[in-house]
């Protein structure tokens, strides 16, 4: 399950910081400049404290927020579902994991299966990863989060190799493209 995922890996950030005391932050910000210099003055190597956003109902605005992992954990597990709104802002020029935001409106996309659409990016994925990292893909390293309604088909697929990141957000973008060209091949 996701919680078993994300506990795991909060188990392996504690292992890491054993004698480093966790930030208990939890700050919230209007713009997401105020929060990343937030961060820059408090942690400027991001190893502890990172940005998250957060929707505000259905009105489209955001509030950002501040926080370390193992905090926003222990915080975000007691929030109720429908209200569980909260991305981290992936910054620029930082590792990152892959991810990927499967969308969209089932009105307007009668015809679409999102299970399927997941089954097919992940069949893909797994072909990219052989043919241009010479890596075998494991499922284990996948992380679905599903935000999905009535309206719309919504899930961020994250996926975290063991020991490894990509370099940024334009490594992904690079990564992403080999999957779209192969998926294009296969039409």
């Amino acid at each position: 399950t996701i919680e078993m995922h994300v506990n795991a890996y909060l188990k392996r950030l504690k292992e890491k910081a054993i004698g480093k005391q966790p930030s208990k932050c939890w700050r919230q910000f209007h713009t997401q400049q105020d929060a990343f210099e937030f961060v820059d003055g408090e942690d400027p190597d991001g190893a502890d404290l990172h940005v998250f956003s957060v929707e505000l109902e259905s009105s489209g605005k955001r509030k950002f927020l501040v926080s370390s992992f193992i905090e926003f954990w222990r915080r975000y597990k007691d929030i109720p579902e429908p209200f569980r709104h909260y991305y981290e802002i992936i910054r620029q020029n930082r590792p990152c994991n892959l991810y990927l935001d499967l969308e969209f409106n089932r009105e307007d996309n009668r015809s679409l299966d999102g299970e399927k659409a997941v089954e097919v990016t992940l069949r893909v994925l797994s072909d990219v990863f052989k043919s241009k990292l010479d890596v075998e893909f494991s499922k284990k390293w996948v992380v679905e989060l599903d935000s999905s309604s009535d309206k719309k088909f919504s899930r961020h697929v994250i996926v975290r190799m063991p020991g490894s990141a990509f370099l940024d957000n334009s490594q992904v973008g690079i990564f992403v493209g080999e999957m779209v060209k192969l998926a294009n091949i296969r039409r």
